[in-house]
């Protein structure tokens, strides 16, 4: 019986060895949503997969779905965020902390390609700045926000209009200064309510 093959983007969220040569993927797609999936013989050193799926990384990923689990079947790295970042731990911190908070927000398979054009464009603007200090705080803050609104949890108070709906710039971070604290509060009330 031939399987049908789903070929999308996916961001790697995180990953984990099995068995001897396999590794256990948390993938974040364009069209499934966050999905779980099985490279078989990645860890071999003869493995094609191996280095198209590293950690904090965008790839375009082939899968059929088994009986229990999806099996990559084949990938290619389109952005290799972390490598990309590696000089600068604190934007690595926050790509992880962000692809972390979607891992715990989303739940099962359903596909959202706002959300996923969310990240695409915040890791996107992420590249427009040589150096990251201060205003990677802001970031962080924005891209939450809007990761939020977009899945439901969000009250929307006219202070946060702009954030959600407006494309990213370096206005966009200065302004978001001045609404630090009502958005961290915001952000911190949020999550408890999710309880997840």
């Amino acid at each position: 019986m031939a399987h049908h093959i789903y070929t999308t983007d996916a961001f790697v969220v995180e990953s984990a060895p099995s068995g001897e040569a396999d590794r256990f993927f948390t993938l974040f797609t364009e069209d499934l949503g966050l999905i779980r999936a099985v490279a078989k013989g990645v860890r071999l050193q003869k493995s094609k997969l191996r280095y198209s799926l590293q950690d904090l990384s965008l790839s375009k990923i082939s899968f059929v779905r088994g009986k229990e689990v999806w099996r990559i079947t084949s990938a290619h790295i389109e952005d290799d965020l972390y490598r990309r970042h590696q000089g600068n731990a604190a934007v690595v911190h926050v790509i992880a902390k962000v692809l972390g908070l979607i891992k715990r927000l989303v739940t099962g398979e359903q596909k959202d390609e706002k959300l996923f054009s969310i990240l695409a464009q915040a890791f996107a603007f992420l590249e427009t700045r040589a150096e990251w200090k201060d205003e990677l705080k802001l970031f962080e803050i924005i891209v939450v926000l809007q990761i939020l609104d977009n899945l439901g949890y969000l009250s929307r108070k006219p202070e946060f209009r702009r954030f959600l709906f407006e494309p990213w710039s370096a206005e966009l971070l200065s302004a978001m200064e001045e609404h630090k604290a009502l958005a961290l509060k915001e952000i911190n009330s949020s999550l408890k309510e999710t309880q997840l």
